[in-house]
């Protein structure tokens, strides 16, 4: 089953790999991995998709984390009232041309546009992301990359 894991982070050497190690040893599968800073001053905020068997196995994820040095407050947001969101940016062997009509329902923007190539970044869910890059498959994809989902719980 997929969980979505946030840790809120010290911003300092060594704690981030620390976390990860720490889940790489259970061979849990990590589908994304995004980590960024947060309002607060010296902290980062790690976000996970992982694969667990079920759910006794992703609350011990979760108090593994809580254990880490450094690392403030780990949980499972998976159903919580969250935000999420992810980036993509897809190189197309194909003039903008060619697909401007198929983007129109998608947030996109154009970052270059050539004769034979246009570079086009998405973002929204994690779902339109991937029916984003369904949907451009047609074209010759030449380069995919993707940021890992990142989200929060909403407050009110």
């Amino acid at each position: 089953m997929k969980r979505i894991l946030i840790a809120r982070l010290s911003d300092s050497p060594g704690v981030l790999n620390r976390a990860i190690n720490a889940i790489s040893k259970r061979f849990i599968n990590i589908e994304s991995i995004a980590v960024g800073q947060t309002a607060e001053v010296n902290q980062s905020q790690l976000t996970l998709v992982v694969h667990v068997d079920d759910i006794s196995s992703c609350e011990h994820l979760v108090k593994l984390l809580n254990k880490q040095v450094d690392v403030m407050e780990a949980r499972d947001i998976t159903d919580e009232n969250v935000v999420t969101r992810e980036l993509a940016i897809v190189d197309v062997a194909v003039d903008y041309s060619a697909v401007a009509d198929l983007l129109v329902s998608f947030q996109v923007a154009i970052l270059t546009e050539a004769a034979d190539h246009t570079v086009i970044q998405a973002t929204g869910s994690h779902h339109q992301i991937d029916d984003f890059i369904e949907l451009l498959k047609p074209y010759n994809i030449t380069q995919l990359t993707r940021t890992g989902i990142a989200g929060f719980v909403k407050t009110a």
